[in-house]
């Protein structure tokens, strides 16, 4: 059971709904199918996936997250690995543990249970810290179908037992990216050409990006509040998740930031580099998340 010190009382239902609203709007709440052995659909649930529980939680004041192995796999233990996780925002202290084994890991996950134990934990504890009652897809064992995704989606948008979900008090998207169905150019130089392109390998889409990549783009700030134009925590910190999420850790994690942000000190990097490599990263990811889901 979670231990939870929430400093305020927000209403669940009303939070609730506008979060799911929220997450459905962008994609990132799956309508599972169920088949028997005929294969023919017996059951279909929802589930939200990481990336949005994590830009989400990030929208609504993340401050810590605080990962620690509490067991690693081996022969003795049936190769289960138990991860920790604390997460902070501006509503409390939230925790939750998380495991994987080869009996709830899907097969392509037999390879990194360690990963996905914690990654579990994390997502359970940011679905308390957002009241969201949902599974997360990555909880589960399942194998998602990428042909079937797309419609699975857009049937995921539409408002549940026929009612309309409130609307949520959220901000409009910038002109320019609601209007424009073109993907956007890397901070480097356009893709293809002798441009720079992302380290993370993909297929090349020719259709436009999600709407979740257009809207969730963010603005490019110039000086802080007293003239700091260097790179915030909160930037930095968002772009190791980033990283992390396309498979750079630690000191490589490090080494692959500052070649992106073409610094020779994170120090050095300014808002501005940020926010726009975290542009980039967010299409990829959720590019990689359209074609191959969890």
């Amino acid at each position: 059971m979670a231990e939870t010190a929430r400093t305020s009382a927000p209403t669940a239902t009303e939070n609730g709904n506008e979060r799911l609203k929220w997450l459905r709007d962008r994609g990132f709440i799956y309508i599972l199918e169920f088949k028997d052995e005929r294969g023919k659909v017996v059951d279909t649930a929802e589930a939200v996936n990481y990336w949005g529980l994590l830009t989400l939680v990030h929208e609504e004041g993340l401050k810590r997250v605080n990962t620690q192995h509490v067991q690693l796999p081996n022969k003795e233990n049936d190769m289960t690995a138990v991860f920790w996780a604390e997460v902070e925002t501006k509503r409390g202290t939230f925790k939750k543990h998380g495991d994987a084994n080869p009996k709830n890991a899907n097969a392509r996950m037999q390879k990194h249970l360690i990963p996905l134990a914690e990654t579990r934990a994390i997502a359970r504890a940011f679905r308390d810290a957002l009241d969201i009652g949902l599974v997360c897809a990555e909880e589960l064992d399942i194998e998602l179908d990428a042909n079937d995704l797309k419609r699975k989606l857009a049937a995921s948008k539409a408002p549940r037992d026929g009612q309309r979900p409130p609307e949520s008090p959220k901000k409009d998207p910038p002109p320019a990216a609601a209007a424009a169905p073109v993907r956007p150019k890397s901070p480097q130089g356009q893709r293809g050409g002798n441009g720079n392109k992302p380290e993370h390998k993909r297929t090349e889409r020719t259709e436009a990006v999600s709407p979740h990549a257009q809207t969730s783009r963010l603005p490019v700030p110039s000086a802080g509040p007293n003239g700091d134009y260097r790179m915030s925590d909160r930037q930095r910190n968002y772009l190791f998740r980033l990283a992390s999420d396309m498979g750079y850790q630690g000191g490589e994690a490090h080494e692959f930031l500052k070649k992106k942000l073409r610094v020779e000190s994170l120090k050095l990097a300014t808002k501005q580099q940020a926010n726009e490599l975290i542009n980039e990263f967010l299409t990829v990811l959720q590019e990689e998340k359209e074609e191959l889901p969890f």
